[in-house]
């Protein structure tokens, strides 16, 4: 056993230097690589002569960790089992230790990695998941590093018909029709990548658990984990493979960290493998729907692999881009010899680092076009660190489309590597409620032929969108409902998707015309604010507007129904003051958000860019792909919605219906039309567009 410097040596020099990665060995030989490991790294933590950001860093980590081992469940445990000794108490103490002993083991990390013939070979020391995911950056201290530097697996599974299993990184995100969010890999998500991955998990049975001494790994203690990830996700054991060899190691230089790259020959054909997916353990539970999203299958050539790697925009988390890189290699080595095969990864080489720069260069020119994009927080992001964006080019924390870069399905149709499947329609529609659909006085439908006009398009298969800040009470109340009433087959109510309160609630219908409603985590108003603006309104503006009480994510302050809009607006300024003084006096981050009729307290992550995000995330889960997008709005704000298609690469059209002097000059890079005439405009635009 030894104990590891603080700084460790530099790895040894790459055969191949994608960019992103290097590869520091490769096999030539059809056998492949043996793996053991030489010394098991005792783990400590130095007196660090840390920056404040990274000790403050360090400590989220630290505390991090303890929370993974279980380490508050063990302490509380243990003190009711002291206070009050008894069966029950004793085994959830028992069951709070298990889990703490099992969190103790992590990860395994390499360090000095070697090579002696086909044997490669490395100490290994433990590390956490926690401690990676806040230190993993090459500008990070190098003695924190070696704390944090984890080891992983790749593998690239090749089916017996000569098909390439290709996953889809799935990214977290809230699918309208359920009430929880999907889950997504935590980077490098919405993406392909290899076949099966997945971080190296350390044991800690033959060894003292208190030393924090990991247990030898070899070949074996390899092959067990990628297959324990290749079980999970595509429900394939060792008997459903020819072979599995280890083709090279490789360095990820983006997010630090060390992988294994494996090469598998499947006994099954792709069709095989996709039905002994539906029933692994990660998929087990899945839809049809859901499951497409998992891995697709692309022709298993040298050819296809580098069109993978580089033309698609979509870029592959960078050791997986490897795995493929030594797959290749692989095949050619088989067919053709090792000069082959040497030729060709020096071709992949110069077309995998163009295709970096390209897509650098795309993410760097979409920030210089959309800076108010560096504001925009994922969902998955709100209540936690928020990762830094990387102004130069891609950051595998945000989705490809955060960032300016085509989606997955996108790309590998763009290339010809998969076939089209998504409905084609011409058009998706996203209205905005008041003064679009509902007179901005009366504030009902007073050209009730919108509702016929609304029932085509639904008719047609073509999604539909109601983006408001309005709640779900009202909107069914004035437009869902009166909709339902007239429609005579209800199912078609599926291609509707009405996003309330800027993105913070929803109503969606199923195919049996059953109606779902939802609402956003993280997303509320104080009790105590509501309950003063409430009481503001109340004893000075009750005259004027009213308090809505049907607002669940927000706080919404409204017009009496027919009340003189010149004069509520005169009263809305002296409103927005009163509300700015209440509201300094809370620490959270909301915002004040005055529109025609309304004056709104609202969380800062909603607006019309959320809701317009939440009805592209239905339309894609719907695998629905519109040829454009046309939005209808009254006011500025509303432009917000055509602005976010726009930033996601959509084809879309904007039509303002309001008061054109109110509107002045609007400079577009998008089509703007103006019809004017509020609810009749957008009533003449739609029996036009017939």
């Amino acid at each position: 056993m030894s104990e590891f410097s603080e700084t460790p040596p530099p790895a040894p020099k790459p055969e191949f230097d994608g960019g992103s990665y290097t590869i520091s060995q490769l096999s030539t030989s059809p056998e492949g690589f043996e793996f053991k490991s030489r010394d098991s790294i005792r783990r400590k933590q130095e007196n660090l002569n840390l920056r404040t950001e990274d000790k403050e860093r360090l400590k989220r980590a630290v505390i991090g960790e303890m929370k993974f081992q279980g380490v508050g469940d063990l302490r509380e445990t243990k003190k009711a089992y002291e206070e009050n000794p008894g069966d029950d108490t004793k085994i959830d103490a028992e069951k709070a230790r298990g889990k703490y002993i099992k969190g103790m083991a992590g990860k395994v990390g390499f360090r000095n990695i070697k090579r002696d013939g086909n044997i490669l070979s490395a100490d290994v020391k433990f590390v956490s998941f926690p401690a990676y995911s806040e230190f993993a950056s090459p500008q990070d201290p190098p003695e924190i590093l070696d704390w944090s530097r984890n080891a992983a697996v790749a593998m690239i599974v090749r089916s017996s018909d000569g098909r390439l299993i290709i996953q889809h990184r799935a990214i977290e995100h809230q699918n309208l029709s359920k009430e929880k969010p999907t889950r997504g890999n935590a980077a490098y998500a919405d993406i392909p990548g290899a076949s099966s991955a997945g971080m190296l998990d350390a044991t800690i049975e033959s060894l003292d658990r208190d030393k924090g001494i990991p247990d030898p790994v070899d070949t074996e203690f390899v092959r067990n984990a990628i297959l324990k990830e290749t079980g999970e996700e595509l429900g394939l054991g060792l008997e459903n493979f020819e072979r599995t060899v280890i083709t090279g190691i490789t360095h990820d230089k983006i997010k630090l960290h060390d992988e294994l790259l494996w090469f598998a020959q499947s006994k099954l054909t792709a069709e095989q493998i996709r039905e002994s997916s539906r029933t692994s353990n990660r998929n087990k539970n899945l839809g049809n729907a859901d499951f497409e999203e998992k891995f697709v299958d692309v022709d298993g050539s040298p050819e296809t692999i580098e069109k993978l790697l580089t033309e698609v925009k979509s870029p592959f988390p960078p050791t997986h881009s490897a795995a493929l890189v030594a797959a290749g290699f692989s095949l050619v080595l088989k067919e053709q010899g090792v000069d082959a095969a040497k030729t060709w990864k020096a071709k992949v080489e110069g077309g995998v680092k163009e295709n970096y720069r390209q897509m650098d260069e795309m993410v760097a020119e979409y920030y210089n076009k959309h800076p108010e994009a560096l504001a925009q927080v994922p969902e998955r992001f709100w209540g936690k660190n928020v990762p830094v964006r990387n102004l130069r080019g891609y950051s595998p924390a945000y989705a490809p489309e955060d960032q300016g870069l085509p989606g997955f399905e996108d790309e590998m149709t763009r290339t010809g590597l998969i076939p089209e499947t998504r409905r084609s329609v011409e058009t998706a529609y996203m209205f905005d409620i008041d003064g679009v659909l509902t007179d901005p006085a009366e504030k009902i439908v007073t050209e009730e032929k919108l509702y016929d006009e609304i029932a085509k398009r639904l008719e047609g298969g073509e999604p539909v969108g109601l983006i408001t800040g309005r709640s779900n009470v009202f909107m069914l109340d004035r437009i869902i409902n009166p909709l339902r009433e007239r429609v005579s087959d209800v199912s078609i109510l599926q291609n509707l998707a009405a996003v309330g309160e800027k993105g913070g609630t929803w109503i969606t219908f199923d195919e049996a015309g059953d109606m779902h409603e939802g609402k956003a985590r993280e997303l509320s108003v104080p009790e105590e604010l509501k309950e003063r603006v409430r009481k503001l309104i109340a004893e000075k503006y009750s005259d004027s507007m009213f308090f809505d009480e049907t607002k669940e994510t927000m706080l919404s302050t409204e017009m009496i129904d027919g009340h003189d809009l010149s004069d509520y607006t005169e009263r809305q300024i002296e409103l927005e003051r009163d509300m700015r003084q209440i509201l300094d006096e809370f620490s959270q981050d909301l915002k004040i958000d005055p529109t025609t009729i309304a004056t709104d307290i609202e969380n800062s992550h909603v607006g019309k860019a959320l809701a317009t995000e939440r009805f592209l995330q239905f339309v894609k889960d719907k695998d629905v792909k519109p040829g454009r997008f046309i939005a209808i709005g009254d006011s500025k704000s509303d432009f917000e919605m055509a602005d976010e298609l726009q930033r996601r690469g959509k084809k879309v059209e904007m039509v303002y219906v309001g008061d054109k002097e109110k509107l002045g000059e609007v400079n577009k890079d998008y089509p703007v039309e103006h019809v004017g005439g509020f609810t009749q405009g957008t009533l003449k635009y739609l029996s036009r567009q017939n």
